[in-house]
């Protein structure tokens, strides 16, 4: 626990690496369907907040993630933009012979498999 406080940076590190590949060993035996667990920083992040600054400095962090840094409408742009593009592509499939029931398909880059879409 001392050499965690007196070396934050390099025990946040380990720790990011070690939460981001752990998936790593269940992907090997096919129990997990990815190699990496993308929130291992932010877990880390969490971790060493707790560590080294207690519940003060972990509520403090999460109160700063709740807080409203732009006025509402730009968080509507940034929500509601991609569902309007998607749904203006939407009329331009039919001219082409596509159906309009994978419609939504080129505004995902991967399927549910995890496979990469192909415009096929």
């Amino acid at each position: 626990m001392t050499f965690m406080k007196h070396h934050p940076l390099i025990t946040f590190f380990v720790l990011a690496y070690a939460l981001s590949w752990w998936p790593w060993l269940l992907y090997t035996v096919h129990l997990f369907p990815f190699p990496l667990l993308a929130t291992g920083p932010a877990l880390a992040a969490l971790l060493m907040t707790e560590i080294i600054g207690g519940w003060a400095g972990t509520k403090a962090l999460l109160l700063r993630l709740v807080q409203w840094r732009a006025r509402p409408r730009w968080y509507a742009v940034v929500l509601l933009l991609p569902v309007v593009i998607c749904g203006a592509a939407v009329p331009y499939r039919v001219p082409w012979g596509r159906s309009l029931v994978g419609a939504a398909l080129p505004c995902r880059a991967f399927n549910r498999s995890g496979q990469r879409w192909s415009p096929a």
